[in-house]
């Protein structure tokens, strides 16, 4: 009856293979209980396990709540041999794949797809396209992919037609009869090389680990220094013996190279050695799988890679014909190549794709600028432009200067008269801190943020001293022990907005900008009679606030009122506690509101901290949350600590 259908057997408990095995065998299942027009849930079920055979039936009859129809069955048993997947794994499994050489872009697109089944992307479709461009082979494909919007089946027809007219070039250029497609080989007779002996003035004169003058007047510049060629201590490549006594055999190799000098723009290749002493900029990368050391050289428009690294490589990516003139510098004769190819290069903070030209016998392996810039081994060098939004911070250039006050008014703390004033006793501050209290109380003075007080008070509160976390000077942070006065502090009740008031708002915004207030709530003012209650005592006399402090009760509720008053009225503007962000759909739009707001706080005296400012941005993490133009998504670096939190354990009591 159902001859066709394999039995799922021979398989091995926890093997990766098995979860796409099974996923398979159901799907065919699927389709024959259809095929043979069966409904009946205890008929499929009964089907489901004796085409499975005994193997399963044994693991079938060890779990629990299986139930008696058939769906019960296939869920209890694709729990077993497909277990949930680790999602971050399997999206960084995705990420790590690119094409191969040998690949086509159809294998390449279905790994994709296989891939990322278990990644729960929200648009499969989207990220299989972006790790197209990134992971393909072609350079052309790539560049068309990043000029212009397309879509994912606009991507594949592309990449078809790309390979085709490869494919087709390719049979022209190298003939389709047998002869064409012979490969010659080029015949090396090594040279007896002789040991020209140097003369003994030479020897007298000459040092034979770095070359210079000997006697030294002091100790010989190669000591504990490693040659370049030989890679042993104590001398230099210059005067390395390795390098100068030794012939190396080249080993037989595919004539490639090509006599075409087709007239193309032209190419350079540059890497000045200014003597054996000079340090020069390499780094090690992954060329095919094969670690590669290159000399980064930022006046090379070409990759090159020596004859002798191209054949020690274990897997050789496929040569190609070239045609490109590529010129060292100071000289008008161009360098011998012998063929090209187009491979992945990798370095540990990223990967490309790139053209890599090989050269003759052995030399230094460079690496170009662009290739240099997009792996991150060397930052993009740009002419300083100061761009729109950089004129409009200067033109504010006051906002970011120093703590400002806010000029509208002052802020009353309204005190209960019926809690009776307490003058608490003074808290011994320890010896090695009082320099510290003392400077920072200097400096609180001088911003005008804390005044000395003089005579009687009624209210008089203690100080607690803390370190600054991260502070690489011990700088300290003064706390005031306000929790009595709290007690008289009438708290006027104000909402503060949540994320989700904001979301609504920010919908559809693509372009933003966050603004950090220094130190926010000292630059609300506080009146006169307000600052009794803010009174503290040091070991160099008593104290008291001038500005709004940390420790108040209601000081959060009277800096959200007070600066989202100051804001009224600007559009795509929004704030919680000293955070404001501005959105906006557009570039031009998002400029014209970042102004406006600057504008605003200059008027009423606010200043910011731009060093925690971010401005014109695609994507900005606010509280928590990623806002960007596809949406809002939780910030991963917050979720880490739950992702990572280990299951509790049960606490065993010993008697």
């Amino acid at each position: 009856m159902a001859q066709g259908l394999p039995v799922f057997s021979n398989f091995v408990v926890n093997e990766p293979a098995v979860d796409n095995r099974w996923k398979k065998w159901c799907h065919r299942l699927e389709n024959l209980l259809i095929g043979l027009d069966i409904t009946n849930e205890k008929r499929k079920r009964a089907l489901l396990l004796y085409y499975a055979r005994e193997e399963v039936n044994v693991i079938f009859d060890t779990l629990s709540e299986t139930g008696d129809d058939y769906k019960t069955a296939l869920l209890k048993l694709t729990e077993y041999f497909a277990p949930k997947k680790c999602t971050e794994y399997e999206v960084y499994k995705f990420r790590q794949a690119k094409q191969e050489s040998s690949e086509t872009i159809d294998t390449y697109h279905t790994r994709l797809r296989q891939l990322c089944k278990n990644c729960e992307f929200a648009d499969k479709d989207k990220e299989i396209k972006s790790q197209i461009i990134q992971g393909c082979q072609s350079t052309s494909l790539r560049r068309k992919a990043l000029k212009q919007d397309i879509t994912l089946d606009e991507l594949i027809q592309e990449a078809r037609a790309l390979e085709l007219s490869d494919k087709h070039a390719s049979e022209i250029e190298h003939g389709t009869d047998e002869s064409a497609n012979r490969v010659t080989k080029r015949k090396f007779t090594p040279k007896k090389i002789t040991a020209n002996k140097p003369n003994v003035k030479q020897k007298q004169r000459k040092c034979r680990n770095c070359g210079f003058e000997n006697p030294h007047k002091t100790k010989c510049p190669a000591h504990g220094k490693e040659c370049l060629y030989c890679h042993k201590k104590d001398h230099f490549e210059s005067v390395c013996r390795s390098k100068t006594m030794k012939s190396r055999k080249t080993n037989n190799l595919n004539d490639y190279s090509s006599s075409d000098d087709s007239d193309q723009s032209d190419n350079y290749a540059f890497g000045l050695t200014v003597n054996a002493m000079s340090r020069r900029p390499y780094v090690s990368a992954s060329v095919n799988g094969h670690n590669v050391k290159f000399l980064i050289d930022t006046g090379s428009s070409v990759n090159v890679l020596d004859q002798e690294t191209y054949n020690k490589m274990n897997q050789k990516p496929k040569p190609q014909k070239q045609n490109m003139k590529v010129f060292a510098y100071g000289t008008d004769s161009h360098i011998k190549l012998l063929w090209k190819f187009v491979t992945t290069v990798e370095t540990k903070q990223k990967y490309t794709t790139a053209e890599i030209l090989v050269t003759e016998g052995k030399s230094d392996n460079l690496l170009s600028y662009l290739t240099s810039v997009e792996l991150q081994v060397i930052p993009e060098i740009q002419t300083l432009q100061l761009s729109m939004v950089d004129e409009i911070c200067k033109n504010y250039d006051s906002v970011f200067t120093g703590i400002g006050k806010y000029k509208d008014k002052q802020i009353d703390l309204i005190i209960d008269p019926d809690v009776q004033p307490v003058s608490q006793s003074h808290r011994r501050i320890p010896f090695h801190q009082r320099k510290q209290v003392e400077k920072e109380l200097k400096r609180l003075e001088d911003l005008d943020i804390i005044e000395k007080v003089e005579g009687a008070t009624d209210w008089v509160s203690p100080i607690v001293v803390t370190s600054k976390p991260k502070s690489k000077t011990n700088e300290i942070r003064l706390c005031v022990d306000m929790r009595l006065p709290n007690t008289a502090i009438k708290r006027t009740k104000h909402i503060i907005p949540t994320l989700v008031d904001m979301i609504v708002d920010l919908n559809g915004a693509k372009v933003f900008s966050k603004l950090d207030l220094n130190q926010g709530y000292h630059q609300l003012e506080l009146s006169e009679p307000s600052r009794n209650v803010t009174t503290f005592t040091t070991h160099v006399g008593i104290r008291r606030y001038k500005r709004l402090s940390f420790g108040i009760n209601r000081a959060a509720e009277i800096f959200q009122n007070t600066l989202r008053t100051a804001l009224e009225g600007l559009d795509g503007v929004r704030n919680i506690s000293d955070d404001i962000i501005v959105y906006a759909e557009n570039q031009a739009q998002h400029n014209k509101r970042l102004e406006a707001v600057l504008k605003r706080l200059k008027d009423k005296g606010f200043t910011l901290n731009k060093r925690k400012c971010e401005f014109n941005k695609r994507k900005i993490e606010f509280f928590g949350y990623v806002f960007s133009e596809d949406g809002i998504s939780a910030d991963r670096k917050k979720c880490e600590a739950i992702k990572n939190a280990q299951a509790p354990k049960k606490c065993v009591r010993s008697t």
